[in-house]
């Protein structure tokens, strides 16, 4: 539609003779295909700004998901570190409490492979000899004793 009124423009304007004064239809046709022209841009800009709308907007909703996929992966990791690192080490420091304090009983080994695992084993191990040794030194105790 642009198209037409601007080849009929174009055509209107080459059949003007320089120089010679132009009279009101066809200067009347010119002034109907500018303002034609005019409409088709003013359209075409609407047409444009609905576009890059939509397209900002689809550009926001992806970025919100990106956010919230970030913010779900962080929880995750959180209650991973939390569940892997931060509970075992907890308990571990509540046994390493009750040694200190004297009980060396009802210790049960880890199951973990890990680290932390193999430290929560050395401390059973430790209570298990420790136990052992006194148990030995009041068997001895009582044996010398009689």
């Amino acid at each position: 539609n642009m198209e037409i009124s601007v080849v009929r423009l174009r055509r209107v304007v080459d059949s003007i003779a320089s120089g010679q004064p132009i009279d009101k239809p066809l200067l009347e046709q010119i002034r109907n295909e500018v303002e034609k022209i005019n409409e088709n841009v003013r359209n075409l800009k609407r047409l444009v700004e609905r576009e890059i709308n939509t397209l900002q907007t689809f550009s926001e909703i992806k970025i919100t998901a990106l956010l919230v996929l970030l913010v779900i992966y962080i929880t995750g990791m959180f209650l991973f570190l939390f569940k892997m690192v931060v509970i075992p080490l907890l308990r571990l420091s509540r046994q390493v409490e009750r040694v200190r304090k004297g009980e060396l009983e009802n210790f049960i080994p880890a199951a973990r492979k890990d680290e932390i695992g193999q430290l929560a084993n050395f401390l059973y191990d430790s209570c298990t000899n420790a136990l052992e040794s006194f148990s030995r030194v009041n068997t001895a105790a009582v044996f010398v004793g009689h």
